[in-house]
């Protein structure tokens, strides 16, 4: 499919910048929403006590607008050189952001599986919680792939 032989390709460029951008924006607000440890441990006790966060399901969300922006670019050719990097590192940036969201949201299924050990007669606990910018990495990467996307339709 040629993207500038039809007459609605700028439609298609804004179509596909909104959901990469709802899919970025989601993963800034899940990473803005995940526990982080010092809201987690319980300063006297050592506990590990998780408070509810939305985290999870903006996560799933971000995951599956980023595939649904894939899924919906047109498939330009070009036999230009330009074209086909931005294509190839436009399918790179995708990967790594689909990795930092899957990994976020493993983090976040496994994050109350609480450890406890004793060391010296002392018992300790270990809480988890996702690892800070696991969520914006995979945002930022989104983004990028957004931009090498519309290069590419520029171009092509």
């Amino acid at each position: 499919m040629d993207v500038h032989s039809e007459p609605k390709w700028s439609g298609i460029v804004v179509t596909v910048v909104i959901i990469g951008m709802v899919s970025a924006a989601l993963g800034f607000a899940a990473e803005a929403t995940s526990p982080r440890l010092y809201e987690v441990r319980d300063k006297i006790s050592g506990d590990c006590t998780y408070p509810k966060s939305p985290a999870q399901g903006l996560g799933i969300a971000a995951l599956v607008t980023l595939l649904v922006f894939r899924c919906y670019c047109p498939k330009a050719r070009s036999r230009s050189s330009r074209a086909r990097l931005c294509l190839v590192s436009s399918w790179v940036a995708w990967l790594a952001a689909m990795s930092f969201y899957v990994v976020g949201l493993v983090m976040i299924t496994n994050q109350e599986q609480v450890e406890h050990y004793n060391s010296f007669g002392r018992g300790y606990h270990v809480c988890h919680v996702v690892k800070p910018l696991i969520f914006g990495a995979g945002a930022s990467f989104g983004l990028v792939t957004i931009v090498l996307e519309i290069i590419y339709l520029v171009i092509s």
